[in-house]
């Protein structure tokens, strides 16, 4: 008899007896290597907190009883026994489940997650609205692979630990994330007098695979009050050993050998190449070492390379610090992290006019992560700040080019990329001159504008449309712009479309419709991007045709405007 065929909501763990609880957890863990799609980071940060999530919904009384998960790609197990396991198999597809919690899916998400270190935050501010309306429910919340890295729960532990709230802390402390946690809490392991003298009271540490541990601990818990952390140690296996401890059939996929290189690989190379003929350049990433291909880089140069954890605006304005001292520090950071620096951005790079080089990865449509991930609006909230450059390159060519200008410049300069392969549309390069532009085929009445990757689609549009009277620039730079070149390659058009991959309000649309009001006032503007709006889940090719932003759509709006 399986366990988890009675399981529908938490209330069912109830009728089930803790010595029954290890058997359940084994067939979450089947179930959800069965039905999910190969995403190894969220399948084994659920996987580990399996016995864990199962321990919290035993104990307490969810959703009375408020839970966070921070980050949220710990969660799956808590989707599935929290009335989503009917559903569960359309996880991080597009018009499914989200990949994270989120308020607007289950009453048992009572915060939505995406982004790392807020769980203590939010619970802290549940714990208050509590206190004010005579609530005598419990407050958790869980926190871990490497997301106490992040300034926001150092900021949230020192408040919380001076105020008399009902709040307990879970400290799922795998010791890893993408990549094995940094920072010296976790070298010294010196939690308790961390945690004490903060204020909080401290236990641990608990297997956090021993369902039986657990719920004694959790119990325990639950007739305490004030800001308390339980330390919970669990370590992360691979994929292949689950599988093969569960009998669970591997997955099998036809993998074609790609023709195309990464941007991240196109990316991390050049950064080698450049850091070769100059000792004052250092990289510096917000705990994505692998997934920016960094690896690469700390591998020659490990002195050269700075893993700050998941704190972006502490490494904006380290960066800072070196350039201030004669250094040329590289900063990558993946969009949707950049939105987390933007005061430092501002404050301690703009401001000071410093040559910190920003490498913002995964920039427009990222997929299945969703509304949480996607590089939606880094052209919008940077665009209005003085001193900086931003460029975007359309072919990995392009951003080998973009990288050695950048090292040039007495400023600092921003460069976004997407996730994918390298584009193969290959044109003759132009030299990297601030403001310099690509004309890449002239016309006569309607001139697409674009900016980036998304540049490529419209050359595919372009040859779609079999229509001479169509041009296409490649802007290269969102900002700054040399107005007179690009008056004079624009001024014979009489319809632009401005196309980008990014939220268009704020964007380059905007941007693109006010400066030709002033420069070509008989020019008619029209946008292709991101409307404003956040943008679901759904594999990048889903999500492109939805917007219009692939070459089908790019042709159906050339088409409406020219015709």
């Amino acid at each position: 008899m399986k366990f988890l065929d009675k399981i529908q909501s938490p209330s069912d763990l109830k009728n089930l007896a803790i010595a029954q609880l290890p058997q359940l957890c084994d067939e979450l863990k089947a179930f959800v290597l069965e039905t999910t799609p190969e995403k190894a980071g969220h399948i084994l940060s659920s996987i580990t907190a399996t016995e864990l999530t199962v321990a919290l919904h035993f104990v307490f009384d969810t959703p009375n009883d408020i839970l966070v998960w921070d980050v949220g790609h710990q969660a799956y197990i808590h989707k599935v026994i929290t009335d989503r396991k009917n559903t569960f198999a359309s996880n991080r597809k597009m018009g499914g489940l989200s990949g994270f919690t989120a308020r607007a899916e289950s009453k048992f998400d009572p915060f939505g997650t995406g982004h790392s270190a807020t769980s203590i935050s939010a619970i802290g501010g549940f714990a208050q609205a509590a206190k004010l309306q005579g609530s005598t429910r419990k407050h958790m919340a869980v926190i871990g692979d490497g997301a106490l890295t992040g300034g926001m729960a150092y900021e949230a532990l020192n408040h919380l630990g001076a105020i008399d709230l009902d709040v307990l802390v879970v400290l799922n402390d795998n010791e890893i994330s993408i990549d094995p946690n940094v920072g010296a809490l976790h070298e010294k392991q010196s939690y308790r007098a961390f945690f004490e003298s903060l204020g909080w009271a401290y236990s641990g540490t608990v297997d956090g695979h021993n369902t039986a541990a657990l719920v004694d601990a959790l119990s325990a818990e639950k007739t305490k009050t004030g800001p308390r952390v339980l330390h919970v140690k669990t370590v992360k296996r691979s994929l292949d050993y689950w599988k093969d401890l569960l009998r669970v059939q591997r997955s099998t996929f036809n993998v074609q050998g790609s023709t195309t290189t990464l941007y991240q690989d196109i990316f991390a190379n050049k950064l080698i190449a450049l850091a070769q003929k100059d000792e004052h350049i250092v990289a510096i990433t917000p705990a994505m070492l692998s997934g920016s291909s960094l690896t690469k880089f700390l591998a020659k140069f490990p002195t050269r390379t700075v893993d700050v954890g998941i704190a972006e605006q502490h490494a904006v304005t380290f960066a800072a610090g070196l350039a201030a001292s004669g250094m040329k520090p590289l900063v990558h950071l993946y969009s949707t992290f950049a939105q987390r620096a933007f005061d430092q951005i501002i404050h301690d790079v703009a401001l000071q006019n410093l040559p910190v080089v920003f490498a913002l990865d995964r920039a427009g449509l990222v997929g299945e992560d969703g509304a949480t991930h996607h590089g939606a609006f880094d052209l919008s909230f940077l665009n209005g700040i003085p001193n900086l450059q931003i460029l975007a390159p359309m072919t990995g060519a392009e951003l080998e080019r973009m990288l050695a200008y950048a090292f040039t410049q007495n400023g600092p300069v921003v460069i976004r990329f997407p996730r994918g392969g390298e584009a193969p549309f290959r044109a003759e390069p132009l030299p990297m001159q601030t403001g310099s532009f690509r004309a890449l085929k002239t016309g006569k009445k309607v001139c697409v504008v674009s900016l980036g990757a998304i540049g490529v689609e419209v050359e595919k549009a372009i040859k779609l449309a079999q229509g001479e009277e169509i041009g296409h620039v490649d802007l290269r730079f969102l900002k700054p712009w040399n107005d007179q070149e690009l008056i004079d390659a624009l001024r014979d058009y009489s319809t632009i479309i401005t196309a980008e991959e990014g939220s268009m309000r704020s964007g380059l649309r905007d941007a693109f419709s006010a400066w030709a009001q002033n420069n070509l006032p008989k020019v008619t503007v029209h946008g292709i991007g991101l409307p404003d709006q956040f943008i679901p889940h759904g594999t990048p090719e889903q999500l492109a045709a939805k917007y219009g932003l692939d070459a089908a759509g790019i042709l159906k709006k050339i088409t409406e405007v020219n015709f």
